[in-house]
């Protein structure tokens, strides 16, 4: 680490510690963390990981930064020495790190040159290409042949600072897993011929016989059946047909042996181990994606999103549903999915003008209602007049109880407030439904539109590239509009968390509810008329997201 390293570090620290100082909810942790460095002079990586996962609901910023210096302080060690330590002791700890020489393989300071951090996205050529960088790490550092590199980090997670302290600290362990002695480490470990007599497995006679560095001969037949067998049940973890032997083949032995089509299957499945066995990567929810997402995607509320657009809450693995938590979300799925809501007094498709009675059907997304037989003008969430929708007259996403009177009120209370969410998600539900339905017939209308305005055409491709943004602001917001209501009820009646909630769902509600307006009903509109509804629905939605992401519950 160089002295402008340093200096960064010292002030991201000040940083970090500024912002822990601030939250009595971690005043324990902190004070384990400092014990910890004063007792043993270093603080474990999962404290550093609670690190990393607690600002995920205060600053993204800082949480990245402190990732990057990964780069050349591994786990952030010099980092939380910084951050718990007193400042005469983490000069010590400077001037040790310097002055040690004692060690006869310095492999730590190379390696934090080369760390660095993850992209959100993943190729599965990445991990063929990572693997090789690190059998190749190990196996220049431990001074030993790449077959035994490969099983020294295979059996230490892929972990390189791991594999290389294992093996240094109790050789003849890493040695015993894999049935080997220390003279061979040098040694390819694959299938060499040893020579012809009578295969054991199959008894066939006078036939070549092939070992691992075990020793335990059979015929390649043998061999070839026993890897196959294996590779179609999906093991990565092939070993010797012995009794009690745990020589490994090696990859090699497969490719040679089987051809580029098991060789591909087996690659296959060594993948999907490590990435199934690894916290911080999982498959895009996506079926037609290929790409391995990071918990480098995190972004607000522990939603990761994909370079395909798909979005996935790393929690539970299924689709997104911020802002709602895993945990509320089965239980208002268990609610709405229990007949306790009934059709009585949730009117999803029909509802009766407020002016003169008549029967309205909502066909569209927006909730700008007009009747078609008085052309009165209204809210289709609330009934109220459209033109009173404006600045702070639009809160029809907030709940007002009503004054019920006798022993049932607080029921009432609490049926009406289900009622009132339940009505709002099932709305934004088909809101969504419909919107999608009727998207190619929108898009087709406003690309002529945006193609042929009298005073500011914009050319085709613009277009179509605008409207593929609005389109998907659009669906983006619905969605998370949807899961805000139910959010929304498990909050605490009355708060003023609540109350901020509200503030800031009403001006995203507001802003989608003009935009669509704009898609379904206007005309006349050229493209800058879009852009600023959609920066508004934007930067609105990013903001309901970070505020719930402040009090987000890991």
């Amino acid at each position: 680490m160089n002295d402008k390293q340093y200096e960064y570090e010292v002030d991201l620290a000040a940083r970090v510690r500024g912002l822990l100082d601030t939250k009595p909810d971690i005043a324990e942790w902190i004070q384990n963390c400092t014990e910890q460095l004063a007792e043993t002079g270093e603080i474990d990586k999962e404290q550093y990981d609670f690190l990393i996962e607690y600002l995920l609901k205060f600053d993204l910023d800082l949480r990245q930064e402190i990732i990057s210096v990964q780069k050349y302080d591994e786990n952030g060690e010099q980092l939380m020495a910084l951050i718990f330590e007193s400042e005469n002791q983490v000069e010590v700890l400077e001037e040790e790190d310097e002055d040690d020489d004692s060690m006869d393989i310095d492999f730590t300071s190379s390696k934090k040159e080369e760390v660095y951090v993850l992209p959100p996205c993943l190729d599965i050529d990445y991990f063929i290409k990572e693997q090789d960088f690190k059998v190749k790490k190990v196996a220049e550092t431990l001074v030993v042949n790449e077959d035994f590199a490969y099983f020294i980090l295979k059996y230490s997670d892929w972990d390189v600072t791991k594999a290389i302290n294992n093996y240094l600290a109790n050789p003849d362990s890493t040695l015993s897993k894999i049935s080997a002695k220390s003279s061979q480490v040098k040694e390819n470990l694959g299938l060499r011929l040893c020579g012809r007599g009578d295969c054991v497995n199959c008894c066939e006679e006078d036939v070549e016989l092939y070992s691992l560095h075990c020793g335990h001969q059979f015929c390649l037949e043998c061999w070839k059946m026993h890897i196959s067998n294996q590779v179609d049940r999906g093991n990565t973890n092939i070993i010797c047909m012995e009794c009690n032997c745990s020589a490994p083949i090696t990859r090699r032995d497969v490719k040679n042996l089987m051809g580029e089509d098991v060789y591909e299957s087996y690659t296959n499945f060594l993948i999907e181990s490590q990435i199934s066995e690894n916290p911080n990567l999982k498959h895009c929810i996506n079926p037609r994606c290929q790409k391995i997402l990071t918990s480098n995607a995190i972004g607000y509320c522990l939603v990761a999103e994909c370079e395909c657009g798909a979005r996935m809450c790393w929690r539970c693995g299924e689709i997104a549903h911020d802002p709602i938590t895993c945990e509320n979300k089965e239980k208002w799925l268990n609610i709405a999915n229990a007949d306790k809501i009934t059709a009585e007094w949730v009117h999803q498709n029909t509802k009766l003008c407020p002016k003169c009675h008549a029967r309205i059907e909502k066909n569209g997304g927006c909730n700008h209602m007009t009747c078609y037989s008085c052309h009165y003008e209204f809210c289709w969430i609330c009934g109220h007049e459209w033109a009173s929708h404006g600045g702070d007259f639009y809160n029809c996403n907030r709940y007002k109880p009503e004054k019920n009177q006798g022993k049932n009120e607080h029921i009432t209370d609490n049926v009406d407030r289900l009622a009132h969410y339940f009505e709002r998600f099932s709305n934004h539900i088909k809101s969504r439904e419909t919107e999608e339905k009727m998207r190619g017939e929108y898009q087709t209308r406003l690309l002529k539109l945006l193609t042929t305005h009298a005073q500011y055409p914009i050319e085709e491709r613009e277009a179509l590239k605008l409207l593929k943004k609005l389109f998907h602001q659009i669906d983006f917001a619905r969605t998370i509009l949807t899961w805000s209501y139910p959010h929304a009820y498990y909050m605490k009646y009355g708060s003023p968390e609540l109350s901020v909630f509200e503030y800031v769902q009403r001006d995203v509600e507001k802003f989608v509810d003009q935009l669509t307006d704009m898609v379904e009903n206007q005309t006349g509109l050229c493209a800058n008329d879009f852009r600023v509804p959609m920066l508004a629905v934007e930067k609105n939605v990013e903001t309901l997201l970070k505020h719930v992401s402040h009090s987000y519950s890991n």
